[in-house]
């Protein structure tokens, strides 16, 4: 996945789960609210330094805000649980991972390590 657009996928996921403007989550991230709409829609350049900045603020590792990449044990897991719960039936077999990768990063954004500022 391309770092901007797995970025994008991230912030998105941040603010639809905090329910706050985007003024309320740059505030939290400490970000301009400009760049973080720029973030959140693929565009902007974001510098080594924002990135780990805004992975500290997300409370994940740089290399997943970035990259998108799971551990197979991750994907497993995630595609296990939901289809024990029925979400995956239907969703077409080439999209699984990209729905199971989108899972595990609402997770990791949910994990009790994460700080819930935002």
């Amino acid at each position: 996945m391309e770092i901007c657009k797995n970025m994008a996928l991230v912030l998105q996921a941040y603010k639809k789960m905090s329910g706050k403007s985007y003024m309320e989550c740059a505030r939290a991230l400490e970000i301009s609210c400009t760049a973080l709409k720029e973030y959140a829609v693929g565009r902007g350049n974001p510098s080594a330094a924002t990135l780990e900045h805004l992975a500290h603020k997300l409370g994940v590792d740089p290399v997943f805000l970035v990259s998108g990449a799971f551990t197979d044990e991750q994907l497993v897991m995630a595609k296990r649980l939901l289809e024990s719960i029925g979400l995956l039936a239907s969703v077409p077999a080439k999209n699984r991972n990209a729905f199971a990768e989108q899972f595990v990063s609402l997770i990791l954004l949910l994990s009790p390590n994460h700080d819930y500022e935002c």
